[in-house]
C-alpha cells in the first residue's frame, strides 16, 4: 500500500520489517515444536524470498536497491541472504513428510517454491528438475486447487516456459507461453477494452496499459522461441503483436523488434517487408536518440 501510495516512510519501514521479524520468530518456534508443520515451513520461506526479493528491487525515487536505500535497517532485522537458507529450508521438510506424503497439494507447494528459488538464484537445472516434480503432482490435484488464482497460474506458466527455454527445451516452452497469454487475455484484457469501451477512464487505461506490457513481453519471447525454430510466420505474428502491445510504453526494445521481424521476413524471401522492417528499426533508433539529447 504505501509504495503504490508513494508514502512510505523510514519509520514505516522499520515497522514492516519488526514485523516481518516477529513473524520469521513465531513461524520458526512453530517449526520447531512441529517439524512437519508443513504450511509453517511454506509461509517461512516465502517471507524469506519475500525479504530477498524486495532488497534487489529499485526503490522510487531514489533510483538504488531497496538493500541500500534502507540498509541499517535490513542489517538490524534481515541481514542475510535468505534465497540458499530457503533451499535447506524445503529439502528439510520434504525429508521429513517424505515423497508419499498424503497431502499431494503441500508436495506440490514445496517444489514449487524450491523450483522459484532454483530459478531466482539462476541454478537452472535444478529448478527445472523441481518443476518436474511439479508437473508430476499436478495429477493427483484438482486444476481449480492447484493455484490460487489465474494471476498465480500465469506467472508459473511464464516460469516454465523460461526454464525450459534455458534448458535447450525450446519446443517445449511454446505451450506454457500460449497458456500464459490465454490467460491475461481472457482474464484482464478483453474484460478492461468491454469496461472502457468508448470512455476515457484514466485508472482503467492505465491498468490496460500494464497489461499490455505483459502481453508484449510474452509475445516477444515466444517469437524468439518461434523463430529458434524456424518458424518464421508464426513469429512473425508474436513480434507484430509485441510491437502493437508495446506501442508508446517504451517498456520493449522496438529496435529488437524490428530487426527480428526483418530477418524472419528475409528467411521467407519477403525482402521488401525485411527492408521495411529494418527501416522501421533504424526510424526508432533515431527516436530514442534524439530523445536522449533532450
Amino acid at each position: 500500500y504505501h509504495l503504490s501510495e508513494d508514502t512510505l516512510t523510514r519509520a514505516r519501514k522499520a515497522v514492516i520489517l519488526q514485523q516481518l521479524k516477529q513473524a520469521e520468530y513465531d513461524l520458526q518456534w512453530i517449526i520447531y515444536a512441529n517439524p512437519n508443520h508443513t504450511d509453517a515451513h511454506l509461509l517461512l520461506g516465502w517471507l524469506y524470498q519475500y525479504i530477498d526479493v524486495r532488497k534487489k528491487t529499485i526503490t522510487f525515487p531514489e533510483g538504488e536497491p531497496d538493500s541500500e536505500v534502507y540498509e541499517t535497517l535490513y542489517a538490524r532485522y534481515f541481514p542475510y541472504k535468505y534465497l540458499e537458507e530457503n533451499i535447506e529450508l524445503y529439502s528439510q521438510i520434504l525429508q521429513f513428510v517424505g515423497p508419499n506424503h498424503d497431502n499431494k497439494k503441500a508436495l506440490s507447494d514445496i517444489h514449487l517454491n524450491m523450483a522459484n528459488n532454483y530459478f531466482l538464484l539462476s541454478n537452472y537445472p535444478k529448478a527445472f528438475t523441481e518443476y518436474q516434480e511439479v508437473e508430476k503432482l499436478s495429477k493427483y490435484i484438482l486444476e481449480k486447487n492447484r493455484f490460487e488464482n489465474y494471476r498465480q497460474k500465469a506467472i508459473y506458466y511464464f516460469n516454465l516456459a523460461r526454464i525450459n527455454v534455458y534448458n535447450g527445451k525450446t519446443r517445449e516452452s511454446i505451450p506454457y507461453l500460449k497458456n500464459a497469454l490465454e490467460l491475461y487475455y481472457k482474464n484482464e484484457y478483453f474484460p478492461l477494452l468491454a469496461r472502457i469501451g468508448t470512455k476515457n477512464i484514466p485508472e482503467l487505461n492505465n491498468y490496460l496499459e500494464d497489461v499490455k506490457k505483459k502481453i508484449a513481453l510474452l509475445n516477444a519471447l515466444l517469437g524468439l522461441v518461434q523463430m529458434d525454430l524456424e518458424r518464421y510466420r508464426e513469429a512473425i505474428t508474436s513480434f507484430s503483436t509485441a510491437v502493437s502491445m508495446n506501442g508508446k510504453s517504451d517498456y520493449m526494445n522496438d529496435i529488437s523488434l524490428y530487426n527480428s521481424l526483418a530477418f524472419c521476413y528475409q528467411e521467407l524471401g519477403d525482402y521488401k517487408k525485411s527492408e521495411a522492417s529494418l527501416k522501421l528499426a533504424d526510424k526508432e533508433y533515431k527516436r530514442k536518440k534524439d530523445k536522449r539529447k533532450k
